[in-house]
């Protein structure tokens, strides 16, 4: 079985949240904080996290 690497996010109401972000070692260190913020993204509700210019 392989390894998840996950971070845990802590929401401002105080809610916790596991974000799956890559299965090696190798994407994990190559990973931008755009990306990291995109996968954080796709686990908020509609509409939560989008930047508006």
């Amino acid at each position: 079985m392989g390894k998840i690497y996950q971070v845990m996010v802590h929401g401002l109401r105080g809610e916790k949240m596991l974000v799956d972000l890559c299965n090696t070692e190798e994407q994990m260190q190559s990973m931008t904080v755009l990306q990291l913020k995109e996968k954080i993204a796709t686990r908020l509700p509609d509409g939560a996290g989008k930047h508006t210019a």
